[in-house]
């Protein structure tokens, strides 16, 4: 893979293309083996630079390696311009900023001091050929930094500043060369450290600018004032040069000394050169003058110049303490929308959050550059929406839903967030991600649509609101299934005698539902789960209508997930000769579509279950007819849910099926014939879960619903209130 595989790479793959073509290329070519391609300077063109700015240096030659080396291991940081400039995003040891990967607080000097970025971007390690199977796991040459690796225990321990939250690396190979100062540099460095020859590397640039290509380029490194506010906390660190806390530079064997020289340079630099970092406190007075009480404001907030802050009637941004929003980005909250930023928390350049529901972004959040949250969507331009056809973009009106970031969670570059989703604690979601689905804490996602790819042990952080899915069942002994209890049965130090009596102190639902809920709970711990098991033993399709009516009106509960199933006992009480209790299949029918007319008003996703065909209740003759007619009722049944939108889950041949294979003993699947075993209950759980597996039904339900704007207000507005002044 050539390094510049990024839009970069289209120029090079059209120059490809053309000369293929036209015959001056044949394939295979020769493989890249450099990524040296750019402009180079004379030793002559360094010396003017530094002459002109009466800097002091050395002219070390053929010891510059050594020389650096010692200051890296002293805990100095180093520029390091060398030779032709690289082609591709990466440095590659032409234009670098190079230091001792030994302690994670190197790490963050570089981020806060030097490069004023945020503190969880990820600095890469150089290392020679020889140290690579120790610390990335393999001898296979890495030479252009664009492959990330798992590190190894030996690189956790003992180059963690270049370990990356996730576990990973991304490395540079460099092999061993007599003529190469830099490999020179990482053989020295090892020589006087004891340690593996790596070092950290990256890119010779300041923030939101590109690699320095050429010394003129690089004046405005030399020559600015150090002494910038850092835009995250100040981290100590280990032998910090006495003046400045930009890098030492070595250029072409002369060795820029810290000293009073710059620090005289500094006092009257040119007005061009300075930094033009605006004044913080003029951003934040800017914005208490412009949104007064529809704006919380922390202290210690760093905020650009030219953030865009638009806040409606009604609506309320908090910003929590030591925020730090870069460059170019926008905040809009909508009239009756919240924004809640937390404490820490980090937002790069051209992000653009837009709320019409509620955005929250957690404790110690990072989104990076160019980041698009936005809560709500048009809404279709139906004639519904638009009955009298205007053409207007918001004409059809918006439907919106909360987006919440949690604590720890970290967004990379040119990730969308769309409405209604959560984002666990301490997620990280890769570049140019499209995030459409909710993604569980301590996970790795990436892609369009982001999709998880593996999850981590994630660092402790506090849970904000944890969601909660509400699910219910509604059906016949199936899913009831009571069974009596006493603690001392279950109690594995205090199992009473074999032949002793034990007294019922209970009742307990068990089952396939009761397995069902703690298989949940155990998949997904981050979310409780409210069950509702409605199974009654006996009950006809009659008698279940009777209790999804009389569930609504005594407790109004809302349903993300409703299983229902029935028909077993509208069958059964015919075959008993109980007629006056017994459901014809036309009433049956009414029930059922009743059922769910009501249930799909205040349910989000309907799981109509089949009935599981009767065992050995009766002769065989009377058993095969019962199965007859039950599968009728099951047929209306699926025809039901189909209609409703409604998913059906078909147990019947899944369960005939292992009442045939089970050595022969159909019976092992009931206990009476109609009841079930714990055989029987584990065939229904497997396939349950298997249609959840299916169609992502709990991943789905963690996205919060899209509703029209003014009802997402409405019911989502308690989840903000906390962020927002009492009586706001």
């Amino acid at each position: 893979m050539q390094p510049a595989a990024g839009d970069a790479g289209c120029a090079i793959g059209a120059a490809l293309e053309v000369a293929l073509r036209r015959g001056d290329l044949t394939l295979p070519g020769p493989a890249m083996t450099t990524a040296a391609l750019g402009p180079a300077f004379t030793p002559g063109t360094a010396r003017a630079l530094l002459d002109d700015y009466g800097l002091p240096y050395r002219d070390h030659g053929d010891d510059l390696p050594t020389v650096a080396a010692g200051q890296i291991a002293l805990g100095r940081t180093v520029g390091w311009f060398q030779g032709r400039m690289e082609a591709g995003p990466r440095a590659l040891g032409r234009r670098s900023i190079l230091a001792d990967p030994r302690h994670t607080n190197t790490r963050d000097h570089i981020n806060d001091r030097i490069k004023h970025r945020e503190p969880w971007r990820p600095l890469a390690p150089v290392l020679l050929d020889e140290a690579a199977p120790d610390l990335i796991g393999t001898s296979t040459p890495h030479p252009f930094m664009i492959v990330a690796r798992q590190a190894t225990d030996t690189a956790r321990k003992l180059i963690p500043a270049a370990v990356h939250t996730d576990g990973t690396l991304r490395p540079q190979t460099v092999t061993p060369d007599a003529t190469d100062p830099y490999a020179a540099l990482l053989a020295s460095f090892a020589e006087q450290t004891g340690r593996p020859p790596a070092l950290l590397n990256t890119s010779f640039n300041h923030e939101a600018e590109p690699i320095v290509c050429t010394p003129p380029r690089r004046r405005g490194d030399l020559r600015r004032r150090p002494a910038r506010r850092p835009r995250h906390r100040t981290v100590p660190h280990p032998q910090e040069l006495p003046v400045t806390d930009r890098p030492t530079l070595p250029v072409h064997g002369r060795y820029v000394e810290p000293g009073s020289g710059h620090h005289r340079q500094a006092k009257d630099r040119d007005p061009a050169m300075t930094s033009t970092t605006p004044s913080r406190p003029a951003a934040a007075e800017r914005l208490r003058a412009e949104h007064g009480p529809a704006l919380t404001l922390g202290d210690d907030c760093d905020l650009p110049d030219d953030l865009q802050v638009e806040i409606d009637p009604g609506a309320h941004l908090t910003l929590g303490n030591r925020v730090s929003i870069r460059r170019g980005s926008t905040i809009q909250v909508h009239r009756g929308a919240t924004v809640a930023i937390g404490d820490d928390v980090a937002i790069g350049e051209h992000t653009f959050i837009s709320a019409m529901a509620g955005i929250r972004i957690g404790t110690g959040a990072a989104l990076s550059n160019m980041v698009d949250l936005h809560d709500h969507n048009h809404r279709p331009r139906t004639a519904e929406h638009v009955p009298t056809g205007q053409l207007v973009p918001w004409a059809s009106g918006f439907e919106a839903a909360p987006i919440i970031i949690e604590p720890g969670a970290i967004l990379a570059n040119k990730v969308t967030v769309t409405a209604g989703v959560r984002i666990g604690a301490n997620a990280l979601v890769g570049a140019n991600a499209m995030v459409s689905h909710s993604i569980a804490p301590d996970t790795v996602a990436t892609g369009v649509p982001a999709t998880p790819r593996r999850t981590f042990d994630g660092a402790p952080a506090p849970r904000e609101d944890p969601r909660t899915l509400t699910i219910g069942f509604f059906g016949t002994s199936i899913m009831e299934h009571l069974e009596a209890v006493n603690a001392q049965m279950t109690t594995q130090a205090n199992l009473p005698e074999i032949g002793s009596k034990v007294t019922v102190e209970a009742w307990a639902q068990r089952g396939w539902v009761h397995r069902l809920a703690l298989s949940l709970r155990a998949a997904w711990p981050h979310i409780a789960f409210d069950v509702h098991n409605h199974g009654e033993g006996g009950a006809t399709s009659r008698d279940i209508a009777g209790i999804v009516e009389a569930d609504r009106a005594t407790t109004g509960t809302d349903y993300d997930l409703v299983f229902l199933g029935c028909g077993i006992n509208d069958v059964w009480r015919r075959f008993q000769g109980r007629t006056a209790e017994a459901v014809g299949l036309d009433e049956y029918t009414r029930h059922l579509n009743a059922m769910l007319d009501q249930l799909s008003g205040y349910t989000r996703r309907i799981v109509v279950v089949s009935e599981t065909p009767f065992g050995p209740v009766e002769g065989p003759d009377t058993v095969t007819a019962m199965n007859q007619e039950l599968a009728r009722y099951n047929t209306a049944a699926h025809a039901a849910a189909a209609a409703h939108g409604a998913l059906f889950l078909d147990v019947w041949a899944p369960f005939t099926a292992a009442a045939r294979h089970l050595t022969g003993e159909p019976a092992t699947l009931w206990s009476d014939g109609v009841h079930l075993t714990e055989l029987g209950d584990t065939v229904l759980l497997q396939q349950t879960e298997q249609l959840l597996a299916e169609h992502r039904i709990v991943e789905k339900l963690l996205d919060y619903p899209l509703m029209e704007r003014d009802a997402a207000l409405t019911a989502y507005g308690p989840m903000f209130a906390q962020h927002r002044p009492s009586g706001s």
